[in-house]
């Protein structure tokens, strides 16, 4: 991704205390949310993704907050329409492919229940398909993969696993 637009990222993490959720809002600006005992928090990034994530764990390890993981931002066509603010029919009919200008519309990466979608498999599409007005960039995922799997390795080489090169920053005590 190129460095000089902006990398939003989903975190699921451990509760937070009220302190913890001030420094995320005040030092990354980000928007916290929970969903039954889960929390998550969304930050946006600049520079290099994978320089930027590192300076972000060791910023949230220093706080004493813990990234469990990055997840992907799955939506519903529902929320497709929301966001992109479109019908849900539009949304509808590039789901089915039937409009020529959604031939190439992503596929669901959730099939299960309701189809969801990775949101910034849609972005993409839509920049090329709509006018969108959102410079934000969203990790593929395969760079959420990658983010992880650093996230594992420094968890397993803290436990004296022997791990894949883990940044030194990222390497916690034995939980």
């Amino acid at each position: 991704m190129p460095p000089t637009e902006p990398l939003e990222l989903r975190l699921s993490l451990r509760p937070l205390s009220e302190a913890q959720e001030d420094f995320l809002c005040d030092e990354w600006d980000a928007h916290i949310s929970r969903h039954g005992k889960q929390t998550f928090a969304a930050v946006l990034l600049a520079g290099p993704a994978l320089d930027s994530f590192f300076d972000l764990a060791k910023s949230l390890d220093g706080a004493g907050i813990e990234i469990l993981s990055v997840v992907q931002d799955l939506v519903t066509a529902s929320e497709i329409a929301e966001r992109l603010e479109v019908s849900r029919q539009a949304v509808n009919n590039w789901c089915r492919g039937t409009r020529k200008a959604a031939s190439d519309f992503p596929e669901p990466v959730v099939l299960a229940g309701a189809h969801l979608w990775d949101w910034g498999q849609v972005v993409q599409w839509a920049r090329t398909h709509l006018v969108v007005n959102d410079a934000v960039q969203y990790p593929s995922p395969d760079e959420v993969a990658i983010l992880n799997g650093h996230l594992a390795s420094a968890r397993q080489h803290a436990k004296g696993w022997l791990t894949a090169a883990v940044d030194p920053s990222m390497a916690r005590k034995a939980m």
